[in-house]
């Protein structure tokens, strides 16, 4: 039998907690002098067997987390995202992310927000991340002496899908600037066309 799926906002909700984990786990790791062992696939079974410990119990999550993010990345942005840097990608099936993709997103992320507080800032609604500290992020992990150099003016990007923060200057969500630096990759790539 298929394994039913977990709805919408708790799959949504689990993504940023994987990701601080991945990252709390891959910094470990680095301390200690080793490479990173998981990748952001291998990490999400993972991520199941130390929350709930059972085998059957860890697998049984797991299956209806993986069942959520298929049947709902087409609804979230967050999930859509999600199930395309893990190698669940409906839109270009011909192109696998799951390899090199995670370790950039992580990469972003943990450049963005502090270790122990990614989950909290990217599963609350009002935090944003100035447009100067995007713009530093963006050119640092996509730099103009390489293939993934951006085909569009970056800093006009980020300015225009800025929204006012709440405490802070201008500036965007995470999943947003995660959204916008995968566009840019993929256009770079050739994968898809400068949107006009």
């Amino acid at each position: 039998p298929r394994p039913k799926e977990m709805p919408p906002g708790v799959v949504a909700k689990l993504i940023p907690q994987i990701y601080e984990e991945k990252i709390l786990a891959d910094a470990i790791e680095t301390k200690m002098g080793r490479v990173p062992s998981m990748s952001l696939p291998q990490f999400v079974s993972h991520f199941f067997s130390r929350r709930y410990g059972l085998a059957s119990l860890a697998h049984k999550h797991h299956e209806e987390f993986m069942a959520g993010v298929r049947k709902f990345a087409k609804a979230s942005p967050r999930i859509k995202f999600f199930s395309i840097i893990i190698g669940l990608n409906p839109y270009a099936p011909d192109v696998d992310f799951s390899v090199a993709m995670p370790d950039f997103v992580i990469k972003v992320i943990s450049l963005m927000v502090p270790a122990n507080k990614t989950a909290e800032l990217l599963n609350s609604r009002d935090h944003t991340i100035e447009c100067n500290k995007v713009f530093e992020v963006a050119h640092k992990m996509l730099p103009h002496d390489t293939p993934l150099a951006p085909k569009r003016n970056i800093r006009e990007l980020i300015v225009n899908r800025a929204r006012p923060g709440k405490n802070t200057l201008p500036g965007l969500p995470v999943d947003d600037i995660l959204e916008l630096l995968l566009e840019e990759m993929l256009i770079a790539m050739g994968r898809i066309e400068i949107p006009v």
